[in-house]
């Protein structure tokens, strides 16, 4: 995955927490998403998946599905 405050890539692991600070710094730009009326700003984080290698004589013929949930969740600094 594509690091914001680095710029580098990182490896992310099932079930594992990461935090980002201050990368409402970084490269923001305003985002139209589905469903919502107004641009929203966000930080370009493109995912890259990869997978282990595997024989495709192993593998029937058909359609193969999964899952991936990407939970993200913002905070606002407190104003003392």
């Amino acid at each position: 995955m594509y690091n914001p405050e680095t710029g580098g890539q990182i490896d992310v692991r099932n079930n594992e927490n990461m935090v980002w600070n201050s990368i409402n710094l970084k490269r923001v730009r305003p985002v139209v998403l589905p469903g919502i009326r107004y641009a929203v700003m966000c930080v370009p984080t493109p995912l890259t998946l990869a997978v282990e290698k595997f024989s495709v004589m192993d593998k029937q013929a058909g359609y193969y599905m999964g899952k991936l949930s990407v939970i993200f969740t913002p905070s606002l600094p407190t104003i003392n």
